[in-house]
């Protein structure tokens, strides 16, 4: 459910951009460096990527593969290049006055996801145009309508709560459309329902902490791009013992899917306390220090 990831980082940066205010080129930078492991090639593509692609994967630059599709050495690395993207433009968005931001987010996604309808078969286009944008503006959207104190009746947070759900678990019965607006719309809609009714129901003081959920939240990236290496491991398992889930009975498969979900979520959480946080911290710290440096003034030359 990465789309939910998309509507939730578009509210965070707009709750948060007061942090970065006075260095917008941090954004690109605090949380997105430790994430550049991710992007390198795992050993379960076909092919062995190029020095060129791996070069590309880590720097977010989007580029065709040899299979024509459009995503980095590890194929579920791609969300992470429209995330680079949206970071760039929220980025130049904080050099404006705070009353020309929302403007200019509006603006610049919407005139950039309408660039989509122009025919080009340039790689970085389908990601600087991708209607998956749309994710991230509804969530800037969500934002300022948080931040205005404003909330949804007791009687409507939960419907939405509610519908939301459904809109996923609907999801599971409907294909979903191979690209462009109708998959923003469905995976996109629901995931707005959820996160308006999830705000209102907090700020309506009827929240109750579950840290474990809490954990898995600030863990689900790690868990998102280490769980294809998991799911491979558990499919060599599998082999080697002989299993065969396809012809295996609906108790096994459901036993063999639940014993993968579990490996999954232990496996991301590992990489999470083990890689992702540790980074995380480190590259946060070096950032206060080089920051608090003083700034040697300078002495003007005479004649």
């Amino acid at each position: 459910m990465v789309g939910y990831r998309r509507e939730i980082c578009g509210a965070w940066r707009v709750s948060r951009a007061s942090d970065y205010q006075d260095r917008p080129a941090l954004l690109a930078l605090h949380r997105n460096i430790c994430r550049w492991r991710d992007t390198v090639p795992g050993p379960f593509d076909e092919a062995s990527s190029t020095v060129s692609e791996v070069a590309k994967s880590l720097l977010f630059i989007p580029y065709s593969g040899r299979n024509g599709a459009v995503e980095p050495a590890l194929a579920v690395g791609w969300t992470l290049n429209i995330e680079m993207f949206f970071y760039l433009v929220f980025a130049f968005g904080l050099l404006l006055k705070e009353r020309h931001r929302l403007t200019y987010l509006t603006v610049t996604l919407g005139s950039l996801m309408l660039a989509r309808f122009l025919s080009t078969e340039v790689a970085a286009f389908k990601v600087v145009a991708s209607p998956l944008l749309s994710e991230f503006l509804a969530g800037i959207f969500i934002a300022v309508w948080y931040l205005s104190g404003k909330a949804l009746p007791k009687t409507m947070d939960m419907l939405f709560i509610a519908l939301g759900i459904a809109g996923v678990a609907l999801s599971f019965w409907v294909e979903p459309p191979d690209g462009g607006f109708r998959r923003a719309v469905m995976w996109g809609l629901p995931a707005v329902l959820l996160l308006i009714g999830a705000l209102s129901y907090e700020r309506n003081g009827r929240q109750r902490i579950f840290e474990f959920f809490r954990h898995i939240g600030d863990a689900s990236y790690a868990i998102y791009l280490s769980h294809l290496l998991t799911i491979a491991f558990c499919k060599y398992v599998f082999d080697k013992t002989g299993l065969e889930p396809g012809n295996a009975s609906l108790g096994q498969q459901l036993s063999l899917f639940a014993a993968v979900f579990v490996a999954c979520m232990a496996v991301g959480m590992a990489c999470y306390h083990a890689l992702d946080k540790p980074s995380h911290q480190w590259m946060k710290q070096w950032l206060r220090r080089y920051w608090a440096r003083p700034t040697a003034n300078a002495i003007p030359l005479r004649p």
